[in-house]
């Protein structure tokens, strides 16, 4: 995985998040979810990130409601609805935005 995900984290690092998001995504195919709950919840990350930087809101929220779903760490949960705030915040148009009640669970 280290082979694939480095690279990918060094093109995050860079703003090539295109390239990221090419070479994570093959990576994620072969990530069993139920076997591999740690490299699964890492990748999907690197895929959120590059989906939110090209201005993919729709995309980077279901991954990041998936892996609410998937963990119960409290620092996961935090940095998590931190992002989605920021999707909300940043990245919807305003007929989106809805700062007035609770998020959709």
């Amino acid at each position: 995985m280290a082979a694939v995900s480095e690279p990918a984290s060094e093109c995050i690092g860079a703003a090539h998040y295109a390239a990221g998001l090419h070479l994570v995504q093959p990576l994620l195919a072969r990530i069993d979810p139920e076997q591999e709950p740690d490299s699964y919840y890492y990748v999907k990350l690197l895929v959120a990130q590059c989906l939110g930087a090209l201005s993919r809101p729709e995309e980077t929220e279901e991954i990041y409601w998936d892996l609410l779903s998937r963990t119960n760490r409290p620092k996961s949960h935090m940095s998590i609805y931190y992002a989605l705030g920021i999707i909300y915040t940043r990245l919807y148009d305003p007929d989106h935005k809805d700062h007035t009640g609770p998020a959709p669970l």
